[in-house]
């Protein structure tokens, strides 16, 4: 295992735990920005995976969800304002 692996899955935890509290708020990002997130670290977990960096692929993938939670909580918020 590579050191560098350790501390981008670190960093990432960080962010993961960062943005719990966006998870549990009434206030959520708009919709593109969940979107934008969740398609772009989906690239970047699987880059991670091409260069054999497990935790960091994983940890990737794990903040890419919880992106998606927040883009599906909006989508139903917006549907419920409508």
């Amino acid at each position: 295992m590579r050191w560098q692996d350790i501390v981008i899955a670190l960093c990432q935890i960080g962010f993961i735990f960062a943005l719990w509290p966006s998870v549990r708020s009434r206030h959520k990002p708009a919709l593109y920005t969940s979107l934008g997130y969740v398609v772009l670290i989906c690239a970047i977990s699987f880059c991670l995976l091409t260069l054999h960096l497990w935790l960091s692929a994983a940890t990737a993938f794990a903040g890419a969800v919880e992106w998606l939670i927040l883009l599906i909580q909006k989508r139903r918020i917006d549907k419920a304002t409508k």
